[in-house]
């Protein structure tokens, strides 16, 4: 690896080949040369998702908000992460994270109103989801299935 371009290029061909274990293992080295950029943990914590190895991808996309807090796409790949390894607490607080910091509104908005639906919390989903529907005009499908999902 000579430079971040070779090991993005190097990682996205493996990963074209079916090695994922080879583009993990070249992401996880970049991502310890060149710590600044934030680009090769988001890329290393996709694989290790493709990988089954959700726990680990998850801390990698902390990492990433930890030092970039603006990344709305870190906060969005850490709480589908969180959701999916159940951890309903703290999918949460990504998702109202991610809506802060100007995630795709429909999708941040459907995955929190599913973890407050999935916590017990049913009025206060449907609640949500129904004023962000009427906000945005009432022209997301998103938004729109989710409420079909769960009506009363």
């Amino acid at each position: 690896m000579e430079s971040p371009e070779q090991a993005l290029s190097d990682a996205h061909a493996a990963e074209i080949d079916g090695d994922l274990k080879m583009a993990e293992s070249i992401l996880r080295n970049a991502s310890k040369k060149w710590r600044r950029e934030p680009e090769f943990k988001m890329r290393h914590g996709r694989i290790l998702r493709s990988l089954g190895n959700e726990r680990k991808a998850l801390k990698v996309y902390r990492a990433v908000l930890k030092a970039h807090p603006q990344r709305s796409d870190a906060a969005v790949a850490a709480a589908e992460t969180a959701s999916s390894l159940n951890k309903l607490r703290l999918a949460e607080s990504l998702w109202s994270r991610a809506l802060a910091v100007g995630a795709d509104a429909d999708l941040a908005t459907v995955g929190l109103c599913k973890i407050i639906w999935s916590r017990g919390r049913k009025e206060e989903a449907w609640q949500r989801a129904h004023g962000a529907f009427i906000q945005a005009g009432s022209s997301s499908k998103k938004l729109h299935d989710f409420m079909r999902e769960c009506s009363p």
